[in-house]
């Protein structure tokens, strides 16, 4: 992982990233759960290339890591798109 990074510096990587496929974006200073929807937009974005899902991720951990938290501790949907999870979690 890089070096550590605000939230708001990992919020707007993701922000980039959703313009750059269409996705609908959160403000900068969104709360876990808004960021959580947009990633799962993001990631259900069939012509997401590999590097940006790489970037993704690595933002989504460092916004985890904003929060003293993990990843999974967190409860980002990022296993399945918003509506496929909500069926299941």
């Amino acid at each position: 992982m890089s070096p550590p990074v605000s939230r708001v510096e990992a919020v707007q990587v993701l922000r980039a990233l959703a313009a750059k496929y269409g996705v609908d974006r959160v403000p900068d200073r969104a709360s876990r759960a808004r960021v959580g929807t947009m990633v799962d937009e993001l990631l259900a974005v069939e012509t997401l290339s590999v590097e940006d899902k790489a970037q993704v991720e690595e933002a989504v951990a460092q916004h985890a890591a904003s929060y003293g938290q993990k990843q999974e501790e967190l409860k980002l949907h990022t296993h399945a798109p918003v509506k496929a999870c909500k069926a299941t979690c």
